[in-house]
């Protein structure tokens, strides 16, 4: 009964959690790479007691001037207040520094976003009326006020109602628009969807506003680079082009790229590379092959705007259009429907058709129309029958409890059939799971489904297998293979997250039946060489986790050489061997490498650092290397992750050999040994993201890493010696540091 009464909160605080702590406790302690940085967002909840410095009403002459309405927006550096121009009753933006983010580098940035906007006057970029300082010397712009709203909303509002035409327009009128700007030498160099404002018409149609010229580049300026003088690196990962990711020479077709991907996520709903850190996206961005996006969208892309997209993302600029007029005129020129084939002479030509022909053409479609009858009447009944077995299953179960459980599951259901993603109390049966079956499949939007420790044993999952989704989640579940078999029938599933379940070897074989299938979880399932086979059949993998299965030997490992495709891997809790690293040498995908609780070697991650593709490696737990065998790994330039979390061997001066790495890169040192010393040598190093949770690192920690030119990321834990003061000085020297917080050690989650 106590469990019931707690059921309802328990919920709630998991789908506030599940952000940062879902079953895949490294995927969410990863930054995504797509999303925007904003350092005050994190520290909210420490410090909103007192009011943020800067986000009081403007007084002065300022005020005097102009009516302040309302907060637009507010980041960890500046605030957009919606205002109304007293003397000509116009509503205007005014966009404005924090006062405690004042530093020589933002106060520049914000001029050259004045001065750009200052030199341009078209109808699709935002206008900016005035530039100048208040009383007490806090930097204020006056922008057009647009009454519309970003481009991701938009199109979220509207969703498949949005045609091609309007998205057509929406292309043309942003390509006008830099265009211009680029005819006056000025690259925007930050273009993605939520710098787009996108108004509506009296008549319906769309008008762009591109907004942000925060980061603009002038083509006359000393440097085309997009690192500044200290070696930022500015941009939104999802969206830069090779050559400004690389710091070389730009010109409007880096503009045109980045372009590109703003279309390819208007078509199809994400960017065109997806990736757990921003360094995995910036290797897509150089490295991977360019998406097809009429495979990645839902709807029906033609070829003629496809290849559009295509040519804005080639890696070498060469390749894509030479500029945006020439772009925007292939868009304008595009056709949007797809042509009818030609009729051939062969088809046009009367056939003569004799009446025995005739009677066999009639008689094949009889006994197709009987078959396929046959077949929908064959699915009814298998229906049925699974409908009854769960119905038979749960007929004993009628304690007071499961009856409250199994409803609050249902009602829950019933309530959140219209969210993308759905979690599902740890109480749910397979008889709760039926409420899937009510109303029309169009009815559900859920594509993706939490049904971590639950009572599930399989059948009930029948009633999923009519909703289209994508991602399954049934960590420690009571699934049987049972329940394996029904998923097999869900041909749209593309994540599947199964560990910590206990079913025989030889029900893997059942998830070769998936086409889509791509990521896999199967960690701490007592996998040994029998169902690796089984699941090293599924050749779409291109992400496998198998950590915890010790049963799994070097040759069962051997299998791994038959997914071709595999990106990343996870394995772990074994005697690494030198068969081992042959293995993992010769995937030819390998990008990312989990190898926890080994034995492995130095002499081993000498061998792994001739990989020519790996580019992050997680070593947890690994007791027996030291920091040579790490520096052989950092010493390769395309190395840009190493994670070293529980390895009790590392201690502050073995920091020091860090200071001869040349090329960015994200440590972990969570749960180790190291303390504000080490962070003293880190800040001298080009580590641009630094996991310290879980360590003896305090405030004064803090204060040295804020030193480093090249640190973009903090991780910390909540319950750490770090403390909201310190957390506050460190956004008040360096507003432009992402702070992320490690939840796992809060009573909470």
């Amino acid at each position: 009964m106590f469990r019931f009464r707690l059921l309802n909160y328990v919920f709630k605080m998991r789908e506030l959690g599940r952000k940062y702590n879902k079953a895949h406790p490294r995927i969410s302690r990863r930054l995504s790479a797509k999303d925007t940085i904003d350092s005050t967002s994190m520290l909210d909840d420490q410090i909103r007691e007192k009011p943020l410095p800067g986000s009081s009403h403007p007084t002065g002459k300022l005020a005097a001037q102009y009516e302040f309405l309302q907060t637009i927006d507010s980041g960890g550096m500046g605030i957009i207040y919606k205002a109304r121009n007293i003397a000509i009753d116009q509503f205007v933006a005014i966009k404005m520094i924090k006062t405690d983010s004042l530093a020589e580098r933002h106060l520049q940035r914000f001029k050259q976003e004045a001065s750009a906007l200052a030199s341009l006057n078209h109808h699709n970029i935002i206008r900016v009326n005035d530039f100048g300082f208040t009383e007490e010397t806090q930097p204020y712009m006056v922008l057009e006020f647009v009454n519309g709203e970003t481009l991701p909303r938009f199109l979220a509002k509207r969703g498949t109602e949005t045609d091609l035409e309007t998205v057509r327009s929406i292309f043309v009128q942003i390509a006008d628009a830099i265009g211009y700007a680029h005819e006056r030498g000025v690259l925007h160099r930050d273009l993605k969807p939520s710098n787009i404002m996108v108004q509506l018409g009296t008549d319906g149609s769309p008008t762009v506003k591109v907004i942000d010229f925060g980061i603009a580049k002038f083509l006359t300026a000393e440097s085309n680079s997009a690192m500044t003088q200290t070696g930022e690196l500015l941009g939104s990962p999802a969206y830069m082009s090779p050559e400004q990711i690389s710091g070389s020479a730009q010109d409007a077709r880096s503009d045109i790229y980045s372009l590109g991907c703003v279309m390819f996520e208007t078509l199809t709903g994400a960017p065109p590379y997806k990736a757990e850190t921003p360094m995995d996206m910036i290797f897509q961005h150089l490295n991977a092959e360019i998406p097809d996006v009429k495979s990645k969208s839902n709807q029906k892309v033609p070829e003629s705007l496809a290849s559009i997209v295509t040519k804005c993302l080639q890696k070498d600029a060469q390749e894509r259009f030479r500029s945006m007029d020439e772009l925007r005129f292939a868009l304008s020129e595009a056709t949007l429907t797809e042509q009818p084939e030609k009729k051939t002479a062969a088809n046009t030509k009367k056939l003569v058709v004799y009446s025995s022909a005739a009677v066999m053409l009639l008689l094949s479609c009889a006994l197709i129309f009987a078959i396929n009858q046959k077949s929908q009447q064959a699915e009814h009944l298998e229906y049925e029958e699974q409908k009854r077995h769960v119905e038979n299953t749960v007929a004993s179960r009628n304690s007071d409890e499961f009856a409250r459980a199994n409803d609050f599951a249902r009602q829950h259901i019933r309530a959140h059939k219209s969210d993308k993603e759905l979690t599902i109390s740890d109480a749910c049966t397979d008889e709760a799971l039926i409420e899937f079956t009510e109303g029309a499949v169009e009815t559900y939007a859920t594509r993706t489904i939490f049904l971590g420790n639950s009572e599930i044993k399989g059948p009930g999952l029948a009633y999923l297998i009519r909703i289209p989704l994508i991602k399954l989640e049934m960590q420690r579940s009571s699934i049987t293979e049972r329940g394996l078999l029904e998923i097999s029938k869900m041909k749209t599933l593309k994540a599947l997250v199964l560990d910590g379940i206990r079913v025989p070897q030889s029900a893997w074989q059942h998830l070769q039946n998936l086409p889509k299938l791509t990521e896999l979880s199967i960690r701490d399932v007592d996998l040994n060489d029998e169902g690796l086979r089984n699941i090293c059949k599924i050749s779409t993998l291109k992400s496998l986790q198998v950590e915890g299965n010790a049963g799994i030997t070097p040759d069962g490992y051997a299998q791994l050489l038959n997914l071709k495709d595999l990106e990343l891997l996870g394995i772990g809790e074994m005697n690494s061997s030198d068969d081992l690293i042959k293995v993992l040498l010769k995937l030819p995908q390998l990008r990312i490498l989990y190898i926890n609780k080994t034995s492995i070697t130095d002499a081993q991650l000498k061998r792994l650092s001739a990989s020519k593709q790996l580019h992050e490696i997680e070593l947890e737990k690994s007791p027996n290397i030291t920091m040579t065998g790490v520096m052989s790994l950092l010493k390769n330039p395309q190395m840009g992750s190493v994670d070293l979390r529980s390895d009790e061997w590392l201690k502050d001066s073995d920091l020091t050999a860090l200071l001869s790495v040349d090329h960015p890169f994200h440590l972990s040192v969570e749960k180790t040994n190291i303390t504000d010393k080490g962070m003293k040598i880190l800040a001298k190093t080009k580590c641009f993201y630094a996991d310290i949770s879980r360590t003896a690192v305090t405030d004064a920690g803090l204060m040295e890493l804020s030193k480093s030119k090249n640190i973009k990321i903090i991780r910390y834990s909540v319950d750490g010696p770090i403390t909201a003061y310190g957390l506050k000085k460190l956004q008040q020297k360096r507003p432009d540091i992402e702070i992320v917080r490690d939840m796992s050690g809060s009573h909470l989650l």
